[in-house]
């Protein structure tokens, strides 16, 4: 027997008031309309539950034996998940953005396990969703639904979609391993249409670029797969201009075409090779950290009075530190020149967390942001994300047991920098970090790492791990504390023998001895010294 979530809890509902309970204690117990009840009473009586009504109270019929039967029915059916109406709002945009045919409401509400009626509610405000990226919803009568809108707005918008539902750790498991997903916006594009874009970037384009976040390799991923899904149905792109400093990407592309083309026919025209140029040119990392063209300077200089005046206000020096002023001038600059995908104008939960942590520094950084870059408009989610590093800085503090401790996080670079630097500082044993993204987690050999923390959900990973935030604020210390203590309770230390050290009292001569080789030394080591300007070619550099 399949119950939905909501099915069984209508049941345990039932079952525990025997003696009935009122259409509406169920509406206000699972936050439900009265026409959602009706709805699900008669799918539970389909599935031969008898529900009675007496007097407004409804309740189980049947004699003792029977309403046991129903109890144990109900715990051990297996359940099937209730989407969210803003996940199935979703669903239906990136379907409708997906498909080459005309959709029909019917088949979009079996899919869902939802009315028709719903359905007809959700497009309203998908339509007004879609709308605000110049994108139509038509509905013809007997035809069904269809989406117009340039073909590269309707690519970029599903692939920003399926990039913002989809889990990290669930794609690459969904991809690495021979596993079927129940996640809708996984199955959406055919797995083995998946693995054959993975492998051939892989092949041909992932050693050529640097990309700083799990999050980058996935939008490629899906961005080259949905390319190639729309051109293998006929869908061309319009005119793209191909970005400047395009071509080397043009090459890599070729390249992809050229392996891919070993497993699949598929003809791509200069359009689309220039559109995933692009995209490969604004995925990539570049190592620029200390170099700035004109206009670069101009927003560096921005930065610099936003965090004096963001330091003045907190009275916290937070320019002292120049990998943090890199740091937050580099992410600045990507936001103002729009080479970064903004965050979703939705509450994120650990960044929503952090402005409450600190209230005062983010009214600071609200306040300070809108005098510096009035021109640009930044989401709650993007000015917490700023605020993750001012904050990162402000509760950073100098700091006996010799752990590893593996990090793994979506953004290799940024996220699992301050984190793993957190780790180190604050607790002492913790010798090595080492980050991974999820993406190459099955390069690693998780026998080196005594420790394993995250920064996302790994269902189903083959480790004890510890589930954490990039700050490591207050209440999680007190989890990695009790997580050390856990281990070390596990996995003592041996102690080792002690050594007698005996205390000398060397002669006055000797210490000046001493003394006269060790300047002798540092002469020596002053004048070897040499100069040399380098290259700024490399981040750890």
């Amino acid at each position: 027997m399949f119950l939905t979530q909501r099915q069984k809890h209508i049941l345990q509902i039932l079952l525990g008031n025997p003696s009935g309970v009122s259409i509406k204690q169920i509406e206000e117990s699972l936050k439900i309309s009265r026409r959602t009840v009706y709805r699900e009473f008669g799918d539970l009586k389909k599935n031969d539950f008898k529900i009675e009504n007496q007097k407004g109270k409804y309740f189980l019929s049947g004699d003792s034996k029977q309403l046991q039967e129903i109890k144990q029915s109900v715990q051990q059916s297996h359940s099937q998940n209730v989407i969210s109406v803003a996940k199935r709002e979703k669903i239906i945009a990136a379907k409708l953005l997906l498909s080459t045919e005309p959709c029909k409401i019917i088949q979009f509400a079996l899919d869902l396990n939802v009315s028709e009626a719903t359905i007809q509610s959700d497009l309203n405000t998908v339509e007004r969703s879609l709308k605000r990226y110049h994108i139509d919803l038509i509905r013809k009568k007997g035809v069904g639904l269809l989406i117009q809108a340039p073909e590269k707005i309707r690519r970029q918008v599903l692939v920003d979609i399926m990039l913002n539902q989809i889990n990290e750790y669930n794609f690459f498991k969904y991809l690495h391993n021979e596993t079927t997903s129940k996640d809708m916006f996984l199955t959406m594009i055919d797995k083995a249409l998946l693995v054959e874009v993975a492998d051939c970037l892989k092949k041909s384009v992932f050693g050529k670029i640097k990309l700083d976040s799990d999050q980058k390799l996935i939008e490629l991923i899906l961005t080259f797969a949905v390319t190639i899904k729309r051109t293998l149905a006929g869908c061309k792109l319009d005119f793209i201009h191909p970005s400047a400093d395009s071509l080397k990407y043009q090459g890599y592309v070729y390249r992809f075409m050229a392996l891919f083309a070993q497993k699949r026919q598929v003809e791509v025209d200069q359009n689309d090779v220039s559109y995933l140029a692009n995209k490969l040119l604004s995925c990539d990392y570049h190592n620029t950290y200390l170099t700035y063209n004109e206009r670069e300077l101009a927003i560096s200089v921005k930065v610099k009075e936003f965090v004096q005046h963001v330091s003045e206000e907190m009275h916290w020096d937070f320019q002292k530190d120049h990998s943090f002023m890199t740091k937050v001038t580099k992410h600045v600059i990507g936001l103002v020149q729009h080479k970064v995908a903004l965050l979703p104008d939705t509450p994120i939960e650990i960044l929503a967390g952090l402005s409450q942590k600190f209230p005062d520094l983010y009214l600071a950084i609200q306040k300070y942001w809108h005098l510096a870059f009035p021109e640009n408009y930044l989401t709650a989610s993007e000015l917490q994300l700023i605020l993750l590093y001012f904050a990162n800085e402000y509760t950073s503090r100098n700091q006996q047991r010799n752990l590893s401790a593996l990090v793994i996080c979506e953004n290799g670079i940024g996220t699992s920098a301050i984190l793993g630097a957190k780790l180190k500082r604050e607790f002492s044993e913790i010798k090595e970090v080492k980050t991974s993204r999820v993406s190459a987690l099955n390069q690693i050999d998780l026998s080196n790492y005594n420790l394993i923390f995250s920064t996302l959900r790994l269902k189903g990973f083959s480790r004890d791990y510890l589930l954490v935030s990039p700050l490591l604020l207050d209440d999680e210390l007190i989890k990695i504390r009790a997580y050390l203590k856990d281990y070390e309770q596990k996995y003592p230390q041996p102690v080792p023998a002690k050594q007698v050290v005996e205390e000398k009292h060397p002669h006055s001569v000797e210490q000046l001895a001493k003394l006269s080789i060790s300047t002798l030394f540092c002469s020596e080591l002053v004048n070897g010294i040499k100069i040399q300007q380098l290259e700024y070619n490399s981040q750890e550099l």
